[in-house]
């Protein structure tokens, strides 16, 4: 009996001190959180999604007509989607959006303001006005004259002629405002809604979108980025032209533009549509209006493709991922500014992991989702040994949380033949099991065939092992990608397109063909970032083969190589956009050993 008592006092003691080492239980707080507080829409109707994180049940609601959602009742994380119509009227319209807890008082409640831009004046011809007065542009001939009549400021100077604010002009087409005196204004909200004349030089070109006849630009005073920049939305070309090619306006170019000033989202000052260019200075050397950089790289739109990528480096918060293909997102709402079937999600690895500098969380990965073929486009992402041990594979197969969950995979069932393929493979996310996870959103996995692809042996599984030795002591930069289009590969394999019953839907697109594009100093071992790199110190190509189980036992050739700037050619997308030097036009084999 002493024996037993002894025993149990003693197993009660281990428990104790293991109990010591782990932290209080407590019960879960609630939360009730949402991605932005306000958000400002164009004049033509679409729809945005709100990303809201919660572990309690909760509810939508909307205080304007013109702004709607399907579904109000919500338990948990999700994507609410909004639909707006078009704006009809010159003025801009607000609606509230409110978030709030099913049960009172269980956590907090949000609103978002939502704003949307006034539609074109006069009917949505075009701005109205006469170049040669001081219209308004509302069509009803108040003001026309340049007078103040009522009392409206005619000449669409309002504060502008406020001798106390930095920079020069009056806002006339005599006197335009400097790109100084427009951000005054604008940061002292002493903007109207009538349109003035602002002169700059050309100091970044966003994208030329020739689909729509527009372009978005920033333009500064002497055209260098480090000063202050006003950003230009969607203007027209000289005399209220549409845009018919890239190569009408460079950097350097010095320009007069007729459009309103706004604050977008409270945060971004710029020169709102409608607006045009009223007169054009070529830059010294772009006369023919185009950019040569002599040939050692594309630098720009490649051409061709449908995806309207602009080539130009991505700004922002992701300026300094050298894996990125071009964001083209300038309101940052996750969708493409010109393309509403693609998404985009990018994703910090889960697990705390730090980055290369130990001042931040290091990145997973960033995708591209296709709404129409519900599979990636693309998948980008940095691939180093540090990412590849700590964790085992959970197969935790779920909808990614950044991306509307309407389009994804509804379960991780297959068919059509396939499996479930990674683009970004689970070995290579093992860091920790919250990043191992993220590898198992549907957002990144595609269909690829079971028997003789994706497989031991199998035609792309040979080609990532492949891919596997080219990890190096820098980085090895990737981008795994879909393509939906007939192809033929240097194999003489040709796959033509199709929809599978896959994911627990009807209507998945099958690729025809998967492509892999990678860049990575030449030595391997330079510890310099590829954005700072010589293009004769790194190297870039992408390997691409049809989706055929015919490839199976298939070694990697140099027959299945391309430049990245022909698969840029070929797909629409721009690859390494923020790496200026990256060699893209050049294909050598022998770099890669073949």
């Amino acid at each position: 009996m002493k024996k037993l008592a002894y025993i149990l006092t003693l197993a009660l003691a281990v428990c104790f001190a293991a109990c010591e080492e782990l932290p209080e239980q407590t019960a879960q707080d609630t939360y009730l959180t949402v991605g932005f507080s306000s958000k400002q829409l164009d004049s033509t109707k679409g729809s945005f999604f709100v990303e809201v994180d919660s572990n309690v049940e909760w509810s939508v609601s909307c205080s304007a007509e013109w702004l709607t959602t399907k579904k109000t009742s919500f338990s948990g994380p999700d994507n609410v989607m909004f639909s707006y119509t078009a704006n009809e009227q010159s003025k801009s319209r607000t609606a509230l959006i409110k978030v709030e807890p099913k049960e009172a008082g269980a956590t907090s409640s949000h609103e978002i303001m939502i704003t949307q831009r006034g539609g074109q004046s006069g009917g949505g011809v075009d701005d109205g006005g006469d170049l040669g007065g001081e219209d308004d542009g509302n069509g009803s001939g108040d003001n026309g004259s340049g007078d103040n009549g009522s009392g409206d400021n005619g000449s669409g100077d309002e504060g502008g002629n406020d001798s106390t604010l930095a920079g020069s002009g009056s806002g006339t087409q005599t006197s335009p405002y400097d790109v100084t005196r427009a951000l005054a204004i604008i940061n002292t909200l002493a903007y109207g809604e009538e349109s003035v004349y602002t002169r700059g030089v050309i100091s970044e070109i966003e994208t030329v979108d020739l689909s729509q006849g527009n372009a978005k630009y920033y333009i500064s005073n002497n055209g260098a980025t480090y000063n202050s920049q006003l950003y230009v939305y969607r203007g027209n070309y000289l005399d209220n032209a549409k845009f018919t090619s890239s190569n009408q306006i460079s950097v350097g170019d010095e320009v007069v533009i007729y459009g309103p000033l706004l604050l977008y989202n409270s945060t971004k000052p710029e020169i709102n549509t409608p607006n045009h260019i009223v007169s054009i200075v070529k830059a010294s050397g772009n006369e023919d209006g185009g950019n040569d950089d002599g040939g050692n790289d594309d630098g720009g739109n490649t051409g061709g493709g449908n995806s309207g990528d602009n080539g130009g480096a991505n700004s922002g918060k992701h300026s300094r991922w050298a894996e990125l293909p071009a964001i083209v997102d300038a309101n940052d709402d996750g969708i493409h500014d010109n393309n509403s079937d693609l998404y985009y999600a990018s994703h910090l690895c889960a697990g705390g992991e730090k980055n290369a500098q130990k001042n931040g969380t290091a990145r997973n990965f960033t995708v591209c989702f296709s709404a129409e073929h519900h599979v990636p486009m693309w998948v980008a992402a940095p691939r180093h040994d540090c990412y590849e041990s700590g964790a085992k594979r959970t197969d935790a197969y779920a909808k990614d949380p950044k991306i509307p969950a309407d389009i994804q995979y509804d379960s991780k069932s297959t068919g059509g033949g396939c499996n479930k393929g990674h683009m970004l493979g689970s070995a290579e996310r093992l860091s920790s099991t919250a990043t191992n996870k993220q590898a198992f959103y549907y957002t990144n996995i595609a269909p690829q065939f079971s028997s003789g692809y994706n497989t031991g042996g199998g035609g792309w599984n040979t080609l990532e092992d492949w891919v596997d030795g080219q990890s190096c002591a820098d980085t090895l930069y990737q981008v795994i990608g879909c393509y939906f289009d007939r192809y033929t590969d240097g194999y003489g394999y040709t796959v033509s397109p199709k929809k599978i019953s896959f994911g627990g839907r009807d209507d998945v697109s099958l690729p025809t063909m998967f492509y892999c594009v990678l860049l990575r100093t030449k030595s391997g071992n330079t510890k310099k970032s590829v954005i700072d790199c010589s293009a004769s110190e790194l190297k870039c190509a992408a390997f691409v083969r049809s989706h055929t189980n015919d490839l199976k036992g298939q070694k990697v050739t140099r027959s299945e190589m391309m430049s990245v700037a022909d698969l840029e050619k070929l797909t629409g997308f721009t690859f390494f956009a923020n790496v200026p030097n990256a060699p893209k036009s050049t294909l050598n084999p022998s770099d890669w050993g073949l």
